[in-house]
């Protein structure tokens, strides 16, 4: 892996040429500001961050695919997780142990599934702008799920939560009921 020197923090590559993140949660770019690309090495720099609609900080990435610039947001957190620690399976998220959204230390990060993910962030009430759903199948508990999730997991969409739609029609004749709570 490779690694630069950062403010006396080692900083360490991330799959994006030019940008490094630190175990403190940092992340640092070497490309040059109005550089059209251009990395420097020499000059690094922590990297301009964004808070999101979550408060989760965000960066801008900038980088060539297929012969072709893209620019994309990146959750911190994420970024950091996946250069320090590897691939995050899909059917699992990245938490913060503090519930602190802009704590990004690598100390601060673990792994859980969506629905203790969720239980926690109930748990904790750090959550009050999701809608959160009991999930049942046949009478039977399967689980607390935010509308995210639900979409994932039986396939309801937006408009199933507010109308009577097919797909809802489908889903009930299945066996499947949510409640609000």
């Amino acid at each position: 892996m490779e690694e630069i020197i950062f403010e006396n923090e080692i900083a360490y590559k991330t799959k994006y040429d030019g940008y490094y993140v630190t175990k403190s949660g940092k992340v640092i770019t070497t490309k040059v500001k109005g550089g059209q690309g251009r990395i420097n090495i020499f000059q690094p720099r922590e990297h301009c961050y964004k808070v999101d609609k979550d408060g989760y900080l965000e960066v801008c990435l900038s980088f060539i695919e297929k012969n072709r610039h893209i620019r994309k947001y990146y959750r911190v957190h994420r970024l950091v997780y996946e250069t320090l620690m590897g691939d995050i399976p899909q059917e699992l998220t990245i938490d913060h142990i503090d519930a602190n959204p802009q704590n990004n230390s690598i100390e601060n990060l673990q792994i859980l599934t969506r629905e203790n993910n969720t239980r926690k962030a109930l748990k904790n009430k750090k959550s009050p702008k999701r809608f959160m759903y009991q999930l049942y199948k046949n009478n039977i508990y399967v689980g607390t799920f935010d509308r995210k999730e639900l979409g994932k997991n039986i396939g309801l969409k937006g408009k199933d939560f507010y109308q009577d739609t097919n797909n809802k029609k489908q889903l009930l004749l299945q066996g499947y009921q949510w409640n609000l709570i």
